[in-house]
């Protein structure tokens, strides 16, 4: 009796961890806000781990309904969504505030607010595409997130490039803009939902987990700016040797 009671009780320990990534979210906003970048980017971090251990613990408990799909996506679209449109945002509007002076046009700023704008939409036609069962079509949201997290250690590694004019609010505006367009893409992509953790049969996640982790040592956490250039290569290298699973 005790026992099955406590089994009952577990079933809600996946919507508990999916709140945390949601809460990590808010937070992040708040950090953001307070110019505090590195941080929120930690809590993207800590958020993307919950979102793989929410599924992994659903998976394990034999978990599943429609409450938890739509929680998740609404935790989600704040800490994948919201969270790295409004990071890009507030790096745009310091470049164009003294000291850099960039001067770039207003609505230039605001173009990576877009970002949560389409990582709404990506995640509304996750639910509903029964084609991403086994992979994705277009990039994923926490994938894109973790990219876009890399661009304020990449500038902290880099400040003369901002002198040089490589970093700037149009350059993110650019950066944001394709994001949006790859968030809806119809690109198929890898998915780490393998079958068998063979490596004759998940040597492209293999392969870009091993690249990712690469240029995260050469390139301490900047190197997360490679994730997204990696995973589109990974998953047209699979695409291109038929071992995708989904279908065309």
């Amino acid at each position: 009796m005790f026992l099955a009671y406590i089994c009952q009780r577990m079933k809600f320990l996946p919507h508990i961890i999916t709140s945390g990534n949601l809460f990590c979210g808010v937070l992040a906003l708040v950090l953001i806000a307070e110019d505090a970048l590195i941080a929120a980017t930690w809590c993207i971090f800590i958020a993307g781990f919950l979102d793989f251990l929410d599924g992994f613990v659903a998976r394990m408990l034999k978990v599943s309904g429609e409450f938890g799909k739509q929680l998740d996506s609404l935790a989600d679209v704040v800490t994948f969504g919201v969270v790295p449109g409004f990071l890009l945002f507030r790096i745009s509007d310091h470049l164009n505030k003294w000291p850099f002076d960039m001067h770039a046009p207003v609505w230039v700023v605001y173009v990576p607010l877009l970002i949560a704008v389409f990582s709404a939409l990506r995640l509304a036609k996750f639910n509903l595409d029964m084609r991403q069962s086994n992979g994705f079509i277009g990039v994923p949201t926490p994938a894109n997130a973790f990219w876009l997290a890399g661009l304020p250690y990449l500038i902290e590694d880099h400040q003369d490039w901002l002198q040089k004019g490589f970093i700037t609010p149009w350059v993110l505006a650019g950066i944001a803009v394709l994001s949006c367009l790859l968030l809806v893409s119809e690109l198929s992509l890898l998915s780490f939902k393998v079958k068998s953790f063979a490596f004759s049969r998940a040597w492209p996640q293999y392969l870009l987990l091993t690249s990712v982790v690469f240029s995260l040592i050469v390139f301490k956490f900047a190197g997360l700016v490679a994730l997204l250039p990696l995973y589109l290569f990974f998953s047209l290298i699979d695409k291109k040797l038929n071992t995708n699973e989904i279908p065309g």
